[in-house]
Parts: C-alpha cells; structure tokens; sequence
C-alpha cells in the first residue's frame, strides 16, 4: 500500500473477515492492559492477492505509564504458512487423487461413530479394492495405472454425498464412510451403484480395459465399537466378496469372524510345528498294473494335533503358503521322504520310487534345487529314485528361480510328475518345456468316468495323449474293481487308491508292501 492509502486508517484494515472479531477482542484487551500481544493474520495486499503475516503489537506509555501509542511489528510469514499448509496436506490428503489418506479416514471414521452414538444412528463403512488392477500395472505400466486410480476415485465420488468420506487407503484400496444413516439398506445402495460404475469399462492406452471393484461394508455399533475393528471387519467382508468370485460386496457377518479367529489360531499353531516334532509322513503304495505290484510311494503330510488326531494336508497346506512357512515345511518333507526310503530299500536293489508334492512356492525359493541334491547324497539314493509332484500351475510361471531350479533338478536327474492334469491349465505346449516323466490323473475324472461318457471318454484321450508324449500315467482315487477294470482296458501304467491301500505309516510299509496286490479290497478308511 502507498503512503496515503494507509495513513488515517484502522490498523486492521488490510486483515480478512475470516480472522474473526474474537481474534481482535483479544488483541485490544491484551495491548490494553498494557502487555504485548502476538499473533496471525491473513491480510489482502493492495492488488487483491492474499498473504500471512505474524504481528506483535505491544503498547508504548509515557512517564506516568498511561498508554499512548501502539507499535506493530510485522513479519511476512506466507511462506512458511504455505510450507506448512503443504506439509499437513500431505499429511492427512493423497497426492495421487487428492483423497483424505488413512490418517484423516480414521479421524473422520471417529467423528461419524461419536455422531451415531450422540444421535442414536447407525455409520457404515465400505471398504473397496478393485479386483485384477495388477494387471493394469504390469501390462500398461504405473503411469496408466495411476490414471485409472484417479479415475476410480472419480467414480467413486459420484456415490458419496455432501458429508461422507470417500479416502484412498493405498494402493487400489479405498474406504467410504457413511455417517447418520438409519440402515444398512443405505449402505446397501451405494455398494450396488459403485459396482454398477466399476462395470464400464476404463480407457487407457487407446483400448478399453476392465478393472471391477470387491467391497466388504460393516456397520456400526453392530459389527464394531471403534474405529479399528470396523476396518478390520470390513476388509474381512471385501475378502469374502472376492472368495465369491469379485465384483460385488458383501456385509461383514459372524460366521466371517470366526472363521478368521479359526485361522488365526490355527496359523499361531502351525508356526512351529516343524520344530516340534509334530509334522509326520504317511505313504500310500502306487501300483503298477503290469506287474501287479508297488512301483512307487507317495509322501503325504500329516499334522499331529495335541489329541493325537491327525489333520490331514488339505486343511493347513494353502494357509502355511499362504504365511511362507512352506519352504520350511517342503525341505522337511524333502528330508523325511528320503530317508524313509533310503531305510526302507536299504541294501536291496529295490527300485521303488519315492514321489513328493512341492509346492509352487517351494520352487520360486533360491536353492532350493541344491537342497534336493544335498538329501539325496547325505542318503545315498539315485535321482531318478524321486520323483517330484508339481501342478500345472507351475508351468505357467515365469520367474527366474522357478527355471533355475526346475533345470537343476532335471539336469540332476529327478524324475517330474504333473499333479492333477486337467484341472488347471492343461496347456500342452507348456508340456515342452521341461522332460517330465509322468502324468497323474485327478481322482475326480476317475470318480466320474464310468458314470459319465464325457469324462470317461476324457480318461482314455489323457492316457493316449500321455502315452503319445512318452509320459507314464498315473490314475489316483482309484476305489471300486469298476474303476480298476476300466482304467486296466484303457491301458493305464499305474493306479493308487483306497482300493489297494491308504496312506499308511512308514512303520507299516514293509508289510503292506510284501502283501498281494492281485486281488485288492475296497478301504473304508475315510480320505
């Protein structure tokens, strides 16, 4: 301002509105009562533009301590308030899609519980990630992916009202908060429209590309009294929308709960369970049909439990993946099958086969093709004496650690077996890229093939195809003489099943194995 727009004039004249009359009440009865006062103030520059400005204003008094004149020392700060602007903004607001980040989604998740339980309502949260947006990633690259996330952000928006929440969590996950609403029917709605918007597609790179959206919604107070437990609860929900085949929602429920407690403590169990002593093998026979007699043995995990009960692999296999306890697990299996074997054929010249399941995990660690070579030199066994069981979905993988050791092992001589064929990929040209030995027929084509021509009709394309690539085959869930007698004409090597034996202790093998495998009997024992 020039010398003559501010003579004469209040001292205030330059400061906003917004800095409000308390603010200057407490100025003047400060300076006043004869003490400095400090403080800050947004002020309109001549031109219009805006700035901050921290003021101390302190009172000048004569000889008889009257005061006579105030004095102003001004700084301009505007700077310093726009560094500190940004960095809260950063702190509580997403740089990508300018969304409240977690830290302000919990503030404002706090502020709709204290309002529904003020005003005797309900809040719901909706907790969303969008189902295959890795693939935008990886085939379109981060800056399309950061699009679409902005994108999604929008249409999201477009289900939220004046007063809710719509925060992005991270990555491809986001939250919607609904305060004061009166049912979940609300909740319900908004779920529905964001599916309903995720189901057009995305334009990016020139095509079109579709990213869906899972959604777990919880309510309060019936599925949580705090903060914390809502989120939880609803990212359990989202979870059980994706295990119900993505692009939908689905409401947090008890049974949910328990079911994440269950696998809670079973993982709490399971950590450990190698140390303890508490993992074990039990083989079951895999009989040759020309000989009528054992060719190999498969190694099947049990887990002891404190009862003496067993539980069987299928009930703790894909969760001990799933927390990477696998590898220690797979190399103990490793170890233990081989040296039951080795104690088993001992001298003889026996050339029983011993097969073990490895898991794709197990082959995406480094070395692990090392170990395999290292138990089968500490007990003195012949590579092509085991042989290893790996799904088809290990063909399709990619990564460098996978080949590594799928090429040592086959360079060292292990035999490889494809497990379950024909209830993943079953792409034949994968079959090229590495020398397997065998092929193993799920049990449920065997279950199937004498009541349904179709899978019958599969069985002997499977056999004759296996046969045409030089593979042996072998048909596992084998029960009834039925079964035997149709996989027999069909030539089939090799069967294994309740028919002949169950899965059994290393302790029982030599009995089982000197027995007669010409006229088998059905098992009772359960799977």
């Amino acid at each position: 301002y020039r010398l003559f727009d501010a003579v004469g004039r209040n001292l205030d004249f330059t400061c906003l509105d917004m800095a409000g009359q308390k603010t200057f009440q407490t100025l003047w009865s400060t300076v006043l009562a004869g003490q400095e006062w400090h403080g800050e103030f947004c002020n309109r520059r001549r031109d219009g533009g805006l700035f901050w400005e921290h003021a101390t204003v302190s009172p000048l008094k004569d000889k008889t301590g009257a005061i006579t004149h105030f004095i102003a020392v001004k700084e301009d700060i505007t700077v310093r308030r726009s560094y500190e602007e940004r960095l809260l903004r950063q702190a509580n607001y997403d740089d990508l899609t300018g969304l409240p980040n977690r830290v302000l989604m919990l503030d404002r998740l706090d502020q709709a519980i204290a309002v529904a339980h003020r005003n005797d309502t309900l809040a719901a949260l909706l907790y969303i990630d969008l189902d295959q947006f890795k693939n935008v990633n990886d085939t379109l690259g981060h800056v399309a992916g950061d699009r679409l996330l902005k994108e999604a952000s929008s249409r999201l928006a477009e289900c939220t009202r004046e007063g809710d929440t719509l925060a992005r969590m991270g990555g491809d996950e986001f939250v919607i908060i609904l305060p004061g609403i009166t049912s979940g029917r609300a909740a319900q709605k908004v779920a529905e429209r964001v599916v309903t918007l995720f189901n057009q597609p995305f334009h990016l790179e020139g095509q079109d590309n579709f990213v869906t959206a899972s959604l777990g919604i919880t309510l309060f107070p019936g599925d949580g009294a705090d903060g914390q437990v809502l989120l939880r609860n609803a990212d359990l929900a989202m979870y059980k929308a994706k295990d119900l085949g993505r692009n939908g929602y689905h409401f947090f429920t008890q049974e949910i709960n328990a079911r994440m407690q269950a696998r809670l403590a079973l993982e709490g169990k399971l950590r450990g369970a190698v140390g303890r002593d508490e993992l074990l093998l039990h083989y079951q026979p895999i009989i040759g049909l020309e000989a009528n007699a054992p060719v190999a043995l498969e190694a099947l995990m049990r887990w002891r439990q404190p009862d003496g009960g067993l539980l069987m692999p299928g009930h703790f296999i894909s969760l001990a993946e799933e927390v990477g306890l696998i590898k220690d697990m797979g190399d103990w299996v490793v170890a233990t099958a081989c040296r039951d074997l080795h104690a088993l054929i001992g001298s003889s010249a026996s050339t029983l086969r011993m097969a073990v399941n490895v898991s794709p995990r197990q082959l995406q660690v480094e070395g692990f093709g090392a170990y395999v070579a290292r138990q089968l030199s500490e007990y003195a066994l012949s590579p092509d004496c085991l042989e290893l069981e790996i799904t088809e979905s290990v063909l399709m993988d990619d990564t460098p650690e996978t080949a590594v050791n799928l090429k040592q092992l086959c360079d060292l001589g292990v035999r490889l077996s494809i497990d379950d064929f024909g209830t993943g990929y079953s792409s034949l040209g994968y079959l090229q890229r590495y020398p397997f030995d065998t092929l193993k027929i799920d049990r449920s084509f065997v279950s199937a093939a004498l009541d349904n021509p179709n899978a019958g009709r599969l069985v002997e394309t499977i056999i004759g195809m296996a046969h045409g690539l030089g593979l042996e085959v072998i048909a596992e869930g084998v029960e009834t003489i039925e079964q035997l007698t149709f996989l027999r004409d069909r030539a089939c090597d090799n069967v294994q099943g309740f028919l002949f034996s169950h899965a059994i202790p290393p302790e029982e093998l030599p009995a089982k194995l000197d027995s007669d495998f010409t006229a088998p009997r059905y098992q009772t024992e359960p799977a």
